[in-house]
C-alpha cells in the first residue's frame, strides 16, 4: 500500500471546533480492558494486543475477533505493545524485543533486545514498510531517558540471508533529536520517511530514515499516540484534546498543509488505531474504556464521494494478434504475454507501442480494426526474465520528446 509523500512540511496548530463532527458510536467491542493496539492481518481478521500491568508479562496476550467477540489467540507474550501485519505474520513490540506470531498463534522472538544498539526501555508503536523492514518507537523510561526510533531490517530478499537474524539500527534518538520526548505512534510516509506521534508533547514529527533529520508536521494536541493513513491519503491521529483520562479524541488531516480536523471525541484514553477490514472505517482501541470502536474514514465537511462512476469497459482492439507470440508453448504450458507499457511516440503517426516483460516491443495503428502487430524491437535474448521471479526482464519504455527528429527512445531492463 502507497502512501502520500509529504514534500513540503508545514507546522500546524490544532484548532478543533467546539463540538465533535462525528458522534461517537456504540463500541463494536466492550469489556476488552488493556487492549492497546488493533491490527488487521493479511487474513482479514482483527487482532488486538493486550498489555498486563500487575507484574512483568502478567496478562500479556493477543486476541482475535470472531463473530463479534474477542477470543484468546496468542498467550505466551510479555507485555505486548504495537502490532503490525506483514505477509503471514503479526509483529509485536514487547519486553523481549520484536516478536512475531504465526497464523496459529505461535509466538517467537524475531529481534531480541540484545540485538538493539541500546537496551530498549519501553517499545511501543510499530510500522512496516513495503519491503518488510520494521520501525519501532522506544518511549524511554519514566525519566525520559532512552527515547529512540529503531529500524529492524529483514535478513535479505529473494532467499538471501535466510536463517540469519535481522539487523537493528538507530534511525534517531534523543541525542540526535532532542525534541523526541515520548514517541509512540508510527506510520510510514513513503519509503524514505516515518511519521512519529509524540505522546508527551502532542506533536507529529516527520523523520527522514537515511539520516534521522526531523521536521514538525503538526502540534497542539493534548497528546498524540496512534497514526494511520486511509486509502485517500488522509492521516488520522489518536490522542487527547487535553491531558488525562476522559479527553480522548480522533483527528484527521485531509491533505498536507491542511489543519487537523476533529473527527470525534468522548473516548477515555485511546491508544491504537488502524484501518478496519474493507478500509472504509477505522478501528480505535481504548484500553482505559475497555472498548474497540469503528469510526468512518472521512474529513467532516470535506467528504469524498465514493459513488461508483457509471463506466463500462470494452476491448479496444478486439481483432489484434500479437506477432511472434503464442499463448501456449510447444510443451503445452501457458505462455503469458506480460505487456507492461502502452504508450505512443509523440511523432504524429498515431501508432500504439506495447512493450512486454519478455523484451519485445510491438507496434500497431491506433485503430480498432487493427488485426496484427509489427515487431518494433526484439531484445528478448538480452533480458533476464523468468515467470517465477519478480521485477525482471523489460520493465520500462519512454520516447524522447523529439523522437520524430532524433529517433531516440529509452528502455529500462534487467540483463
Amino acid at each position: 500500500m502507497g502512501r502520500v509523500v509529504w514534500g513540503v512540511v508545514v507546522c500546524l496548530v490544532v484548532t478543533a471546533p467546539a463540538a465533535a463532527q462525528v458522534p461517537l458510536p456504540k463500541p463494536m467491542l466492550q469489556d476488552v480492558k488493556n487492549a492497546f493496539y488493533p491490527a488487521v492481518g493479511t487474513d482479514g481478521k482483527i487482532y488486538l494486543s493486550v498489555r498486563g500491568f500487575t507484574k512483568e508479562g502478567d496478562g500479556g496476550k493477543m486476541l482475535v475477533v470472531k463473530d463479534g467477540k474477542a477470543e484468546p489467540f496468542a498467550t505466551d507474550l510479555t507485555n505486548p505493545g504495537g502490532v503490525v501485519a506483514w505477509q503471514q505474520w503479526l509483529y509485536l513490540a514487547e519486553s523481549r524485543g520484536i516478536v512475531r506470531v504465526d497464523r496459529k498463534g505461535k509466538a517467537e522472538v524475531y529481534a531480541a533486545v540484545e540485538r538493539f544498539p541500546n537496551p530498549p526501555k519501553n517499545l511501543t508503536g510499530l510500522a512496516v514498510d513495503e519491503q518488510g523492514a520494521l520501525y519501532v518507537a522506544d518511549a524511554g523510561d519514566p525519566k525520559g531517558e532512552g527515547t529512540a526510533i529503531y529500524r529492524i531490517s529483514p535478513p535479505g530478499f529473494f532467499g538471501k540471508g535466510k536463517g540469519k537474524p535481522p539487523t537493528v539500527t538507530t534511525v534517531t534518538d534523543a541525542t540526535k533529536f532532542p525534541g523526541l520526548k515520548k514517541p509512540e505512534g508510527l506510520v510510514m510516509d513513503g519509503i524514505g520517511h516515518v511519521l512519529v506521534a509524540d505522546r508527551q508533547t502532542g506533536t507529529l514529527h516527520r523523520i527522514r530514515i537515511k539520516d534521522g533529520a526531523a521536521e514538525k508536521v503538526a502540534d497542539g494536541f493534548g497528546s498524540a499516540r496512534g497514526l494511520v493513513w486511509d486509502r485517500f491519503g488522509r492521516l488520522y491521529v489518536v490522542g487527547n484534546e487535553k491531558p488525562g483520562v476522559g479527553a480522548g479524541a480522533v483527528y484527521v488531516i485531509g491533505r498536507p498543509g491542511q489543519k487537523p480536523v476533529l473527527l470525534t471525541r468522548g473516548l477515555q484514553y485511546p491508544e491504537g488505531i488502524c484501518l478496519a477490514p474493507g478500509a472504509k472505517q477505522l478501528l480505535v482501541a481504548d484500553p482505559f474504556g475497555g472498548t474497540v470502536t469503528l469510526l468512518p474514514c472521512t474529513v467532516p465537511g470535506a467528504e469524498v464521494d465514493e459513488t461508483p462512476l457509471p463506466l463500462e469497459s470494452e476491448v479496444a482492439f478486439p481483432k489484434l494478434k500479437w506477432t511472434g507470440w503464442q499463448g501456449v508453448t510447444d510443451a503445452g504450458k501457458v505462455n503469458p504475454l506480460r505487456p507492461l507499457v502502452l504508450t505512443h511516440a509523440g511523432d504524429g503517426s498515431n501508432r500504439v507501442f506495447v512493450a512486454t516483460q519478455h523484451g519485445v516491443i510491438h507496434v500497431f495503428p491506433n485503430d480498432q480494426k487493427a488485426d496484427k502487430t509489427q515487431i518494433f524491437l526484439d531484445i528478448s535474448g538480452r533480458v533476464l526474465y523468468r515467470d517465477n521471479e519478480n521485477e525482471q526482464g523489460f520493465l520500462g519504455l519512454a520516447f524522447h520528446p523529439d523522437y520524430k527528429k532524433n529517433g531516440e527512445f529509452f528502455a529500462f531492463l534487467v540483463v
